[in-house]
């Protein structure tokens, strides 16, 4: 099925996603602007590899892990109140099995 989806056009894939309520005007991509958006893509991640590799031996300390856990919280409080592609997901009968594996951190606090 991937590979199904990756020969059809953003344009038509964003329509599709439309009509079935799984995404807004912000996650529109033309056709036209791929070539920009995977310039975007490559370069944030070739950063963030970069950033990983120095920090790799570096020891969390408690404060950071509170700090993960803190913001772990309100990723979580978003997700499951305000996003819109998680509404949308649950009411296409997504399994919230599903849900908690691809969106949820894997611990929080409040």
């Amino acid at each position: 099925m991937l590979t199904e989806l990756a020969k059809r056009p953003f344009s038509e894939l964003d329509k599709d996603l439309q009509e079935r309520g799984l995404t807004g005007p912000e996650l529109e991509l033309k056709d036209e602007d791929l070539d920009l958006f995977v310039a975007a893509y490559e370069t944030f991640l070739g950063v963030y590899l970069d950033i990983i590799s120095k920090r790799k031996g570096i020891a969390c300390t408690e404060s950071d892990v509170q700090l993960k856990l803190e913001r772990n919280g309100k990723w979580l409080e978003y997700i499951m109140l305000k996003d819109r592609a998680i509404k949308a997901a649950r009411n296409q009968g997504v399994p919230p099995e599903v849900l908690i594996e691809i969106f949820l951190p894997p611990s929080a606090i409040f």
